[in-house]
């Protein structure tokens, strides 16, 4: 009974421990207008291995070196690499100050961080993955070593710092924009009348398992539908077998519509609160070249009640081919032609003002250079005459 109660009350520290580190985390986060994170109790279990093994070591502050080979890996797999932030404190510092002490101190990099031209960097890593936009959710562990320091480790995902290859759209809304290859307008392809009466365009497409339950998929890749919470999903998971169970595998809030290698892909992140699980969803859509729509999905790997979840398809469509290029804006001949006619504007109005008011000239007299335009119209009259002259003589 001893035992048990000693269990749960470290597991009520645990909880409240994470309870404190995302409440500041996403105070910072709030600063700077980006999504706040959701708890990982799978990301905290990753986090206490490491933060234990520091604190067994009492040495240096290192990062866990399966972290660091994840992002330098060529292949990084978006969405399941974890990022990591780890902070240590003194020894003479309270506990009840030590969460605020490390988090403040990877926050206080922002010093360091440029706005303007984004330079994420070594000195700002600590800064930069706790705002990360795109991160969702985290999990915070904390050992004390026997000096009495005490090591913290947060772990993100999707990780921050990482550029994901590919060219990031202009976005219009959830299912359309613009590259500078072409636009992009999946709007054909929803089911809902104004984003609010029907059903999702591709019913039950796929029946994949979760957590050992058979669940169908269906997709609308514009109007977000209802799933478990708002009329928000892009992908929504339901049992096969009818009993209730659902899942919000994909928002259409969080979403990004990316150009890589000639191949449009739309990416999804969603965390669904109430079944505390996060999924990354990865939509390739292929080109067609009628008007036969489909959809052929396949997991990477199997779904389960890791945070692993991943969901990938492709989605054959002629509305997933990209528009004829568009303008760029301004050729550099419309620039050029834009600046003659302007400073022609100004040669006529501004003699024709400063004859009127300043040389007090009236009639025809006020137009400038008046004698030099009509001579230069007599001087092009003969040119044109000499040069039909010589045409006919010619002949």
């Amino acid at each position: 009974m001893a035992s048990s109660n000693t269990s749960e009350a470290s597991v009520r520290q645990k909880d409240i421990f994470n309870i404190e580190c995302l409440t500041i985390v996403n105070t910072y986060r709030r600063v700077h207008g980006v999504p706040h994170l959701c708890y990982s109790e799978k990301l905290a279990e990753k986090a206490q291995v490491w933060a234990s093994k520091l604190a067994m070591e009492d040495k240096d502050l290192l990062h866990d070196p399966a972290i660091l080979a994840a992002e330098s890996s060529a292949s990084v797999d978006w969405g399941r690499t974890d990022g990591e932030n780890v902070g240590v404190t003194n020894p003479q510092i309270n506990s009840y100050y030590e969460v605020l002490d490390v988090l403040s101190t990877w926050y206080s990099e922002i010093k360091d961080y440029n706005f303007d031209q984004h330079n994420e960097s070594p000195r700002t890593s600590f800064f930069t993955q706790m705002i990360w936009a795109s991160t969702r959710v985290a999990g915070f562990a904390k050992a004390k070593s026997k000096s009495g320091r005490t090591f913290i480790v947060a772990r993100f995902r999707p990780t921050g710092n990482l550029v994901v290859i590919g060219i990031l759209s202009e976005k219009l809304d959830s299912c359309r924009a613009k590259f500078p290859e072409g636009s992009l307008d999946l709007s054909p392809l929803d089911g809902l009348v104004n984003g609010t009466k029907g059903e999702p365009k591709f019913i039950n497409f796929a029946q994949v398992s979760i957590a050992g339950v058979s669940y169908f998929l269906s997709y609308n890749p514009c109007s977000g539908f209802g799933c478990v919470g708002d009329n928000s999903a892009a992908i929504c998971a339901n049992d096969a077998y009818k009993i209730g169970l659902k899942y919000d595998v994909a928002s259409q809030i969080d979403n990004d519509i990316y150009l890589e290698n000639g191949t449009v892909q739309i990416r999804y992140t969603s965390v669904d609160k109430s079944q505390s699980k996060d999924f990354v969803t990865i939509v390739t859509l292929v080109c067609i070249l009628d008007s036969q729509t489909r959809v052929n999905s396949s997991f990477i790997d199997k779904v389960n009640l890791t945070l692993d979840n991943r969901l990938t398809f492709r989605l054959h469509s002629v509305h997933s081919c990209l528009t004829n290029k568009t303008s760029s804006g301004w050729s550099p001949g419309d620039v050029l032609l834009l600046i003659v006619g302007l400073m022609l504007l100004l040669y006529f109005f501004g003699f024709l003002l400063f004859n009127a008011f300043v040389q007090k000239r009236t009639g025809l007299d006020v137009l400038p250079h008046r004698h030099a335009w009509i001579y230069l119209a007599l001087l092009i009259k003969d040119g044109f005459s000499f040069t039909i002259g010589a045409i006919l003589d010619s002949a």
